[in-house]
């Protein structure tokens, strides 16, 4: 293996390589980014190289836990080692050692001083990994690097910690006596901003919260933490009790009608009412009012077609050149990118000051939290907003995804700003893929199926691989035909998209071969198959056709090739050799590899 690259971007590249999730922190271990999306996703290439683009000397965070499928047994320097297996192991900035352990399928707590001076690293933690620098001055170092030694079981002790921890309850009189080392002041400090902020009034939170935060790590910290990271802990905290908070106090145009006030229907009169023409914002993609929901993998330009949108409604243009738009203010809501990325956007799309759109951007907003839902339709009424934008979907509610009642509360806060005659658009992420199978319908929207279930309209884009070019579809249109499948050419002049100009409908009957031809490839990654063998193992995912066609197409590419008579496996029947056989071509396995290999 090769050495690491003192060039941190190859150096996270490379270990996205090798299955980790990465994200950049700071020289002072704190995220550069909002990362509690990459606990349960890894980031894509795009997302790694805007980041190291915007932060050249940012550190490398590697996520533990199920994601990237290892603990981390963090001893700080003079910490005791015995009973850690030997393991994938790295040496600390601070002197301290980092033990990488396999993930042992089940959930691991983050635990701080489970023994002297050991933290331990897993689910929802996080490490800073080679070659980060240190404070010190000191790069982090590997010892033994991954690949040059498996990853040993997590030790049984730690999985025995994990069911023994009890927390204890913080005694402020007790906290503000003990005294605190170096290794135990982040835990404790954050243990005593949760219990002041719990138990003051928002109204004393500065005055007395923080300040007595100050003078309990000036008076009981040894050495006392930096500023700075003291009123980073008081912040997150801050901001996880305010959310809490506003969960509990619900508005009256939240509240439920009373029985007394109901209205009861007849068929008959639900006939007589005349409601008008269906009335479209995007006209045949989204109504007015309506929800929409646009889902597509990172780097699917999901972001660039929204400010598109955007930008159409605004001005009253067609959007792709292509489906008219009722003119509006829009106001968009993201909580995903940072203003300087936004910046280059906009200026990228030739967007002006005089163009009516309105930003939010990373307040900490959330939809399901009935104080900031409220907030945010009085900006709608305010300023006559008739588009919404939600960027992205994980980011915008404290719910669980998968969770049936959590995610109900998430769909009927957008349906409030709906009711306001408002469209809404929210950028959410497929399901995984299993298998070679293509998603199909409703597992382009990753979570529970009530959101699919709430939402008036879904569409799903995809950037077709080795063009300039996407398809969209129409998953779902309630009270409208849905759209064919159809593509858009991205026009670029830079990195950043400066448009995108309606193509023609997309031929699924190639894409289908497309499909065919990647899995047909990804098979023959683990040796020589037959073509009745590639029918067989494909059959419940594609037609004989499209087999057909995927297997001249991946021949076409050179991503596989057929293999001569004489060059067969031995152990093949040798009436089997009458058959036609197909393994990968040397140069798209040296393609495959390399990225894994190079470290």
């Amino acid at each position: 293996m090769s050495a690491i690259s003192a060039d941190n971007r190859v150096s996270a590249l490379n270990y996205m390589g090798l299955g980790f999730s990465i994200i950049p922190v700071n020289a002072d271990k704190t995220p550069l980014i909002k990362w509690q999306e990459y606990q349960s996703r890894k980031p894509a290439v795009a997302e790694i190289e805007q980041w190291w683009t915007e932060w050249p000397e940012a550190n490398i965070g590697i996520v533990t836990g199920a994601v990237s499928g290892i603990v981390v047994v963090d001893v700080e320097a003079g910490g005791p080692t015995g009973n850690l297996p030997p393991t994938v192991m790295s040496k600390t900035g601070g002197g301290g050692l980092h033990f990488y352990y396999r993930h042992p399928g089940r959930e691991v707590k983050n635990g701080v001083r489970v023994r002297e001076l050991t933290d331990i690293r897993g689910d929802g933690g996080y490490v800073v990994a080679p070659p980060s620098l240190h404070q010190s001055g000191n790069r982090y170092e590997w010892i033994v690097k991954p690949g040059d030694a498996d990853f040993a079981d997590l030790p049984e002790w730690v999985l025995e910690y994990q069911t023994s921890v009890v927390k204890p309850a913080v005694d402020l009189a007790q906290v503000f006596v003990e005294k605190v080392t170096e290794g135990s002041r982040n835990n404790a400090a954050t243990q005593l901003a949760g219990k002041l902020l719990h138990e003051l009034p928002e109204s004393l939170w500065e005055l007395a919260g923080f300040t007595a935060m100050e003078k309990w790590n000036s008076e009981n910290c040894q050495p006392p933490l930096e500023t700075t990271e003291l009123l980073s802990v008081w912040a997150s905290i801050k901001e996880k009790e305010t959310q809490v908070r506003a969960q509990k106090q619900v508005p009256a145009m939240l509240e439920q009608p009373k029985p007394s006030e109901w209205k009861l229907w007849t068929a008959g009169s639900i006939l007589d009412q005349d409601f008008g023409e269906d009335e479209w914002l995007i006209e045949s993609l989204l109504l007015k009012p309506g929800l929409m929901a646009l889902s597509g993998n990172p780097g699917d330009f999901k972001t660039a077609l929204a400010l598109h949108f955007a930008l159409c409604v605004s001005r009253g243009l067609p959007v792709f050149n292509r489906f008219p738009t009722k003119q509006g203010t829009v106001l968009m809501v993201d909580e995903e990118n940072h203003l300087r990325h936004i910046k280059k956007r906009l200026e990228a799309l030739g967007m002006t000051q005089a163009d009516p759109i309105l930003y939010l951007s990373q307040n900490g907003f959330k939809v399901d939290a009935p104080v900031m839902l409220t907030k945010l339709m009085e900006l709608v009424k305010e300023h006559n907003v008739q588009f919404v934008t939600l960027d992205s979907f994980v980011d915008v509610h404290g719910q669980e995804e998968n969770d049936s009642g959590g995610m109900q509360k998430v769909m009927s806060a957008m349906r409030q700003i709906v009711k306001e005659g408002v469209s809404v658009l929210f950028l959410h992420h497929p399901s995984k893929q299993v298998g070679f199978t293509p998603r199909k319908g409703g597992q382009n929207l990753r979570g529970s199926s009530n959101i699919l279930a709430q939402v008036d309209t879904h569409m799903h884009v995809q950037k077709k691989e080795g063009e300039e070019a996407l398809v969209l579809r129409h998953e779902k249109m309630r009270d409208a035909a849905k759209q064919k499948p159809f593509e858009v050419q991205i026009l670029l002049d830079g990195p950043a998209p400066t448009g995108f100009q309606y193509s023609d409908l997309h031929d699924e009957k190639q894409n289908k071969a497309e499909q065919a031809a990647e899995a047909i490839a990804e098979i023959l990654n683990d040796g020589v198959q037959s073509r009745p063998q590639l029918h067989e193992m494909l059959a419940s995912e594609y037609g004989k056709g499209a087999i057909d066609d995927g297997i001249k197409q991946a021949e076409e590419m050179g991503h596989i090739e057929r293999v001569p008579k004489d060059e067969l496996p031995n152990e093949l029947n040798p009436n089997d050799k009458r058959k036609i056989y197909y393994r990968k071509t040397l140069e798209d396995e040296l393609q495959v590899q390399l990225p894994i290999k190079e470290f």
